[in-house]
């Protein structure tokens, strides 16, 4: 086999080289973001189509995790009694149909927003399966039983692998801070000014003012606070039947206020 000099290597072969290069070309591909589920949606969406339920999706990114969020107006989906169209839609940003599903016969259509970073209305499957709503408002249970069936909407891939999917906590701070928090999605050093040590929860209680999204195992239980060594960013303790999430700092967690 002849040999090439190839960016300075005297002994690669021809199929040396083929074979670097399919290997850079699968790594590129691998690195891809997919979304399985828009892509094997039906794109053939009836022209006549009426009575639509508009699931409107964006992906979002935390500390470089991405993620997906639906749009929820009245913690229902949006309702259209016309042909579909993106200038139907009422959402800021860029619009496009990815697809189409009939569900117990009712029509969803699926539309992606890209450049809308609003906060209001945007939630997350947690929300949706584990939470049922928002800051304690249930969400429509006709949507909450098409999530539990179509769950895999959230489902993001990346190395041949499901992307872990963000969990949703809860905790109340001052109203003093309130914009300090909406400016720099961070609660840290605004529960406890003698520590950056943060505290929430899963169920949502009355008077909490702060939405957090938290990239976590759920899985893990450490009840002991000793064991909070510099090697863990976070515990999940269980008080009683309530459990309660300690972070050493938020490079988990972005915050939303009310």
């Amino acid at each position: 086999m002849e040999r090439y000099n190839y960016q300075g290597n005297t002994d690669m072969s021809i199929n040396d080289y083929i074979s670097s290069n399919n290997k850079i070309s699968e790594n590129y591909l691998d690195d891809i973001l997919e979304h399985p589920f828009i892509d094997n949606l039906s794109k053939n969406i009836p022209n006549k189509l009426h009575d639509i339920k508009v699931i409107c999706y964006r992906i979002n990114t935390l500390h470089k995790n991405p993620f997906i969020e639906v749009y929820l107006k009245g913690k229902d989906f949006i309702s259209i009694n016309q042909p579909i169209y993106v200038d139907n839609v009422p959402i800021n940003g860029i619009k496009r149909i990815k697809g189409y599903i009939n569900h117990t016969n009712h029509n969803y259509v699926f539309v992606q927003i890209r450049d809308n970073n609003e906060i209001d209305n945007w939630i997350t499957l947690w929300d949706i399966i584990i939470n049922n709503g928002a800051y304690g408002e249930k969400i429509d249970d006709n949507v909450v039983h098409l999530f539990k069936i179509y769950n895999s909407l959230f489902n993001l891939v990346k190395h041949n692998s499901v992307i872990p999917k963000p969990v949703v906590l809860y905790c109340s701070v001052h109203d003093t801070y309130l914009n300090y928090v909406s400016k720099n999605k961070s609660i840290q050093y605004c529960q406890n000014d003698d520590t950056s040590i943060i505290n929430l929860h899963m169920e949502y209680k009355s008077g909490d003012n702060v939405r957090n999204i938290c990239f976590v195992d759920d899985s893990e239980i450490e009840n002991n606070l000793k064991n909070f060594s510099n090697e863990k960013y976070y515990i999940l303790r269980d008080l009683s039947g309530c459990l309660q999430w300690i972070f050493k700092d938020n490079h988990l967690i972005t915050s939303y206020t009310q």
